[in-house]
C-alpha cells in the first residue's frame, strides 16, 4: 500500500453510492463504471497497471511519467489527460503543483499521483457519503473543478499579499527593503511556478470542451466551458500578479535609491563644511614652532572663534549655491 496517497477504488453508480473494492479484485469486475486512483511510485500499483490494467502500452508510459505538462492525447478507447493541482500538503511550496495523470474510457478512470491531492481526496470522500459522481467523466469533471477552485483561492491570496506588499512599499524604508525584497522575490517565485503549469492547463480545457468525443456530454462541455474560463482568468490575474510584482520591485528599488542618493549628499555637503575646518585644525595642531596662540591663554577661544565663522561661512556659501 502506498503511504505517499490514498488508493481509491470505487464501482460508481447512478445515486453517487460507490461500493468500494481492492485494486486485486479490479480485472474481476466488468460492465460496470469504475474510479480506480493508485500511487505510481507504489511498485504494487505500477505492476498493476502494466500486467493487469489492460492499458495501451502508451498510456501506461504516461501514467507512470516522472514529471509530466499539463496535455492530453486521445486514442480510439479513450482520453488521457494530465493536470496539475496546487500542493496544499503540509511544509509544501503551494507551486511545486503535483501532478495527476488520467486516463478516462466508457467503462473506468484511471488516476495517478505521487502525492495527495484535496481535489481527488474530497472526491472520494463524496463517494463514500453517497453524494459523488456516476460516471467516469463526471469523476474527471467533479476533480477538475475542486482543483480549479484551489488554485482560484491561491491566485486570490497573492493578490491580496500584492496589495500589502504595494500599500508597505509606499512607507518603505532601507531597514525593512531587506525583508520586502525578500517578500518579492518570494511571491515572484510562486507566480511563475503556478504560471508554468497553468498556461498549458488552460489549454487543455479550451481544447476539450471542443473535442469530438462521445464520452463527454452536452452538460459536460458546459461545465468544461466554465473551468476553462475560471483558468484563464487565473492565468490572466498571474499576468497581471507578474506585472504588478515587477512594478512594486521597481518603485522599492526606486525609493531605496532615493533615499541612498539622499544621505549621499547630506554627507557630501557635511564633507565641503567640514574640510576646511580639519585643514584649519590640522595645520594648527602640527607639531612645529610658529603655531598661532601656542602660548596665550585665549587660544583656544580664538581658533574656536575662527572655526565657527568658517564653518558659518560655509554654510552660507552652499546656501547661496542651493546646494541644500
Amino acid at each position: 500500500m502506498s503511504t505517499v496517497t490514498s488508493e481509491f477504488c470505487f464501482i460508481l453508480s447512478s445515486t453517487g453510492k460507490a461500493e468500494s473494492f481492492s485494486l486485486k479484485r479490479a480485472e474481476k469486475i466488468k460492465n460496470k463504471p469504475v474510479w480506480i486512483h493508485i500511487d505510481g511510485e507504489d511498485k504494487e500499483h505500477a505492476e498493476w497497471l502494466r500486467e493487469k490494467s489492460g492499458l495501451d502500452e502508451v498510456v501506461i508510459d504516461n501514467l507512470l511519467d516522472e514529471d509530466p505538462q499539463p496535455r492530453y492525447f486521445t486514442l480510439p478507447q479513450g482520453i488521457f489527460i494530465v493536470l496539475r493541482g496546487v500542493n496544499l500538503n503540509r511544509h509544501a511550496d503551494v507551486e511545486d503543483m503535483i501532478a495527476l495523470r488520467i486516463w478516462i474510457d466508457r467503462r473506468q478512470i484511471i488516476s495517478v499521483s505521487h502525492q495527495k491531492l484535496p481535489s481527488v481526496e474530497k472526491i472520494g470522500a463524496l463517494l463514500e457519503k453517497g453524494k459523488g459522481p456516476a460516471t467516469p467523466m463526471n469523476v474527471f469533471i467533479r476533480i477538475a473543478e475542486v482543483m480549479n477552485d484551489g488554485i482560484s483561492t491561491v491566485v486570490s491570496r497573492i493578490e491580496d499579499e500584492l496589495d500589502d506588499i504595494e500599500e508597505a512599499v509606499i512607507d518603505a524604508d532601507r531597514p525593512s527593503s531587506n525583508l520586502m525584497r525578500s517578500q518579492i522575490s518570494e511571491i515572484r517565485h510562486r507566480i511563475l511556478g503556478l504560471r508554468r503549469y497553468l498556461g498549458p492547463q488552460r489549454d487543455v480545457f479550451i481544447a476539450l470542451k471542443s473535442l469530438d468525443n462521445d464520452a463527454i456530454s452536452k452538460k459536460d462541455r458546459v461545465v468544461l466551458r466554465e473551468i476553462s474560463r475560471d483558468l484563464s482568468k487565473s492565468v490572466e490575474d498571474l499576468d497581471y500578479a507578474r506585472d504588478h510584482i515587477t512594478v512594486s520591485q521597481e518603485e522599492l528599488d526606486s525609493r531605496i535609491s532615493l533615499q541612498i542618493s539622499q544621505t549621499m549628499y547630506l554627507l557630501s555637503v557635511m564633507t565641503i563644511i567640514f574640510a576646511p575646518l580639519t585643514l584649519f585644525t590640522g595645520l594648527l595642531g602640527s607639531n612645529i614652532g610658529g603655531i598661532p596662540w601656542n602660548e596665550h591663554p585665549f587660544g583656544f577661544w580664538y581658533v574656536s572663534l575662527i572655526l565657527l565663522v568658517i564653518g558659518i561661512l560655509m554654510v552660507l556659501l552652499l546656501k547661496w549655491r542651493k546646494w541644500f
